[in-house]
């Protein structure tokens, strides 16, 4: 007796990754103490979130400015202040479709590394400090695209501005919009 020939195998299917990329658009509240007339500031940033299909928990990381200008136009002498922050984060993100709806639930936490600088009539500094940040948000998917809004906390900085010991602790909201796959 002559045995079959086995069929064919395909290969085991690789499991289905999600990936998007977002643009952050908002408004940043920093520590007054600290920043004084620029603790209001404008944020613009990047995120980045990988997980697999089958899962909630994921991976991300962002990147993200943020720029405060104050300018007194009825001084007698020059009055001006400017800051700025640069922001590189990243950790693990929670990441939940509400049913089968088009809306998804997130949520994240993990370290981060902020360049600090602000500068007045007085002169300028800068400080590097490391602090862990915190966030949730919501997005509706539209397709391959998304959009929605965040809500993140930065906490434990401490940045020394000409002698003057403070923090770069922040409140943000952001608009959220992005690409999915």
């Amino acid at each position: 007796s002559v045995a079959a020939p086995e069929p064919a195998r395909s290969p085991p299917a690789e499991p289905k990754q999600h990936f998007s990329v977002s643009t952050l658009l908002g408004v940043r509240k920093l520590d007054k103490a600290t920043w004084d007339l620029v603790d209001d500031q404008y944020v613009l940033g990047l995120s980045a979130t990988w997980h697999p299909e089958a899962s909630i928990l994921g991976l991300e990381s962002d990147f993200a400015f943020s720029v405060g200008t104050h300018q007194s136009f009825f001084s007698f002498f020059d009055d001006w202040s400017a800051g700025t922050t640069m922001e590189l984060s990243g950790g693990p993100r929670i990441d939940l479709p509400l049913w089968s709806s088009p809306f998804r639930i997130n949520a994240g936490l993990g370290p981060s590394l902020l360049y600090a600088g602000f500068e007045d009539t007085r002169g300028s500094d800068s400080d590097m400090t490391l602090g862990l940040y915190a966030h949730a948000g919501f997005w509706i998917e539209l397709g391959d695209v998304h959009i929605g809004l965040d809500y993140r906390v930065l906490g434990g900085t401490d940045t020394d501005f000409n002698g003057r010991p403070g923090d770069s602790d922040y409140r943000q909201v952001t608009f959220v919009i992005g690409f999915h796959q």
